[in-house]
């Protein structure tokens, strides 16, 4: 059979594309293009400046410290002074006028006819503890005469009259010779005794004073 040659075929046709030539693509170097930022300059050493800066803070923070430590020290203080002027504390002042109201009370709710005569007044050490030193009790000290009534009676009216106003006795002896009881919320000590001659004695005992540091 004669004429023209059959065009090439499909396969033919493929291999004949050109083939693109790997020489002229350029590679992007190592960076940004691959998805990593580029290495940090490493940081410069420190210099004077970096050292007085540092410096300077610290300074300014040891003086907040400072000053938060005198706070605490002044509130303290004014906490002690107000205690003291307001009679939250126990001075020497308040701990004798605290022992003169229980003998006005005492000698009004009794309701006997009787004259107290001072027989002594005097402050007594509390014993020193570590930290607590100087520390004293006040203690007024009274004769109880021109009664009028046999002394059993008069022991019978004191306890009438403490129990029926809160006091807790602590000593109650049955024959009649002392009589003592604690005053409730102030802890003051109240004590009737008899000696062998027949005297009677009306004694009054604060509680420590507030302590001084020596």
């Amino acid at each position: 059979m004669t004429g023209s040659a059959a065009p090439p075929g499909r396969h033919e046709r493929r291999r004949s594309l050109p083939v693109p030539r790997l020489d002229g693509i350029t590679i992007p170097a190592w960076g940004p293009a691959w998805g990593r930022a580029p290495s940090r300059a490493p940081r410069p050493a420190w210099g004077p400046a970096d050292l007085l800066r540092w410096r300077q803070r610290g300074l300014r923070l040891a003086g907040i410290i400072a000053a938060l430590a005198l706070l605490g020290t002044l509130s303290a203080t004014v906490t002690a002074v107000v205690q003291r002027t307001t009679g939250t504390t126990l001075t020497e002042g308040r701990a004798v006028d605290r022992t003169e109201e229980h003998l006005r009370k005492t000698q009004a709710g009794v309701g006997l006819p009787m004259r107290l005569d001072t027989e002594i007044k005097r402050k007594t050490p509390c014993g020193d503890s570590a930290g607590r030193t100087g520390r004293e009790r006040i203690e007024h000290r009274y004769w109880v005469r021109d009664v009028g009534i046999p002394n059993a009676d008069v022991f019978n009216a004191f306890r009438r009259y403490w129990l029926g106003h809160g006091y807790a006795v602590t000593k109650d002896d049955v024959s009649g010779t002392g009589l003592t009881v604690r005053s409730a919320g102030d802890d003051y000590m109240l004590t009737l005794s008899q000696n062998p001659k027949g005297e009677l004695t009306f004694a009054i005992v604060s509680p420590c004073t507030v302590e001084e540091r020596r």
